[in-house]
């Protein structure tokens, strides 16, 4: 379970290359599938800044979902999350230009942030890496969109005409990231 800082759970192919499949944020549970599947995990987990998290014995876990109707309808609830969120992943990735993702992207900083003038939260090479592109991609996609009203400069962002913004890359609900779907479930009392 992380309990503080983040995690990319990356795919790595023969040739070494990876993919970042899922980004993890606290409180969430990574390998979970493979706990509850008593199988390989399928991933590796990298943490892209300190971490603090909590190791739980499988075998714990999966006798606790055995015995706790609670607990096992919880993590059923995190799986579902985290189902969703590689869904929309896969959507973004395939529905999408680099330039859509990026834009998309800023405008959810945007909603984040409540100002059009913000910080990017990660260096723009962690950013690509989230949104399945190259840092070379991602320098253009923001070349692309500075006819649409975004600059920036290092991680200084400005859109300064956000509805342009909006209107060139569409952001969608069942794309885009829905904050009530990353945190943890709450137990039901």
């Amino acid at each position: 379970m992380l309990l503080e800082g983040s995690v990319e759970l990356i795919g790595k192919g023969r040739d070494e290359r990876e993919s970042v499949v899922r980004c993890c944020e606290p409180i969430d549970f990574f390998f979970l599938a493979a706990v509850l599947t008593d199988m390989p995990c399928l991933l590796g987990a990298l943490a892209v800044e300190p971490v603090k998290v909590l190791t739980i014995s499988s075998q714990t876990v999966r006798e606790g979902v055995a015995s706790d109707h609670r607990l096992a309808l919880n993590l059923m609830g995190v799986q579902a999350r985290q189902f969703r969120s590689i869904v929309r992943r896969v959507k973004n990735l395939n529905l999408r230009t680099a330039t859509e993702r990026l834009g998309c992207y800023l405008m959810l900083q945007r909603e984040r942030t409540g100002s059009i003038a913000f910080a990017l939260p990660v260096p723009k090479r962690q950013i690509a890496v989230r949104l399945g592109m190259t840092p070379e991609s991602v320098s253009r996609a923001f070349a692309s969109l500075r006819e649409y009203g975004v600059s920036v400069s290092g991680r200084e962002v400005v859109l300064r005409d956000p509805d342009l913004v909006r209107a060139r890359c569409v952001p969608d609900p069942l794309i885009d990231l829905d904050d009530r779907e990353r945190s943890f479930p709450e137990a039901d009392t």
